[in-house]
């Protein structure tokens, strides 16, 4: 079901993997959930 939503946003906003990938990440953030995923290397 995660999948399929962030496929989804990936859709519907044109954004490459690694796009997409930043703004889930930024999403999360916003919410102040902890994201830890191995390879996951953004700037901050």
């Amino acid at each position: 079901m995660a999948m399929t939503c962030v496929l989804m946003l990936k859709r519907i906003f044109g954004l490459t993997l690694l796009a997409l990938q930043g703004f889930v990440y930024f999403i999360f953030t916003l919410m102040k959930v902890p994201l830890n995923l191995p390879g996951l290397h953004l700037h901050q």
